[in-house]
């Protein structure tokens, strides 16, 4: 970690001032211009923080449009939202799938109904618990929003309603599927990035 790094986190962490800061930048050669840029942003940073707004700060050589995981189709939001949503499955170097999110899953001999057990003790980065009402509003917002991967895979592929309904007894969630592509819907739910209601 350079100098600067050092410095830039001291001054995020509250053990260095501003004054400090432009006065430690200048006599670590950094120029005036460079200074100020760093200033407003750590400006911009200290405002949100004191309103409640959590920011995530990314250096990326790539350019993101857009880290909804209900929308990113192409291959860096896919690979931000890898990093920042976790998914009921993931794919296996199998080609298949296995339980992420879900600690465990079953089919009903039809393939027509899926069972996904949550892991207890899950929480998204605002420490809330994630629940089975997550998956459910997950779900629902990718179909309400009509684009990205899982909703073509659901729309398209599929060929028929996904009915998504939470069991509280049984602290899991449960998928209903209208057709027999049960493969396809199982992959679906290896895409979609779960949020919770608070996202919008």
């Amino acid at each position: 970690m350079s100098a600067l790094d050092h410095l830039l986190s001291a001054v995020a962490a509250g053990r260095v001032s501003r004054r400090d800061f432009v006065a430690r930048a200048a006599a670590l050669g950094i120029s005036a211009t460079a200074i100020a840029e760093m200033t407003r942003v750590l400006d911009a940073r200290a405002e949100a923080e004191a309103a409640g707004i959590n920011s995530l700060t990314l250096n990326a050589v790539q350019v993101f449009g857009n880290i909804d995981p209900a929308i990113g189709i192409d291959y860096t939001q896919n690979m931000a939202n890898i990093n920042f949503y976790d998914t009921l499955l993931t794919p296996t170097p199998a080609a298949s799938v296995t339980g992420r999110l879900a600690q465990s899953y079953t089919g009903s001999r039809d393939a027509r109904t899926f069972t996904f057990y949550l892991r207890k003790g899950v929480t998204f980065h605002s420490g809330r618990e994630v629940t089975a009402d997550d998956v459910v509003y997950s779900m629902q917002r990718v179909m309400a929003i009509g684009q990205g991967p899982a909703f073509d895979q659901l729309e398209h592929e599929i060929g028929g309603p996904v009915v998504i309904a939470v069991v509280e007894d049984f602290e899991d969630v449960r998928m209903l599927q209208a057709g027999d592509r049960s493969r396809l819907l199982l992959e679906a739910f290896a895409v979609v990035g779960l949020v919770g209601e608070e996202v919008g």
